[in-house]
């Protein structure tokens, strides 16, 4: 976890990574404020074309990879289906 710079517009946010693996992780995390939760976000770029962003509870980082293999078997698999 590696704290952005807040003089520079970040406020309290960080950055989550594990650049180990076939998708290395990199997440933005945000602090929870008076009038939303804390979150994380994440963009993927799939080789078939598709981008794509995801936000999800910092609770739930360590289960980053359960997270990106399913919602990208999900994306795979619904392309598939439109193109056929």
């Amino acid at each position: 976890v590696r704290p952005l710079n807040p003089d520079a517009g970040y406020g309290s946010d960080s950055i989550v990574f594990d650049p180990n693996g076939q998708h290395p992780f990199v997440a933005r995390c945000t602090e929870a404020t008076e009038t939303l939760p804390a979150a994380c976000q994440r963009d993927i770029n799939l080789p078939n074309g598709i981008s794509m962003v995801y936000r999800f509870r910092p609770a739930l980082l360590s289960q980053w990879r359960r997270l990106d293999d399913a919602l990208i078997t999900f994306l795979i698999r619904h392309t598939a289906h439109e193109t056929n």
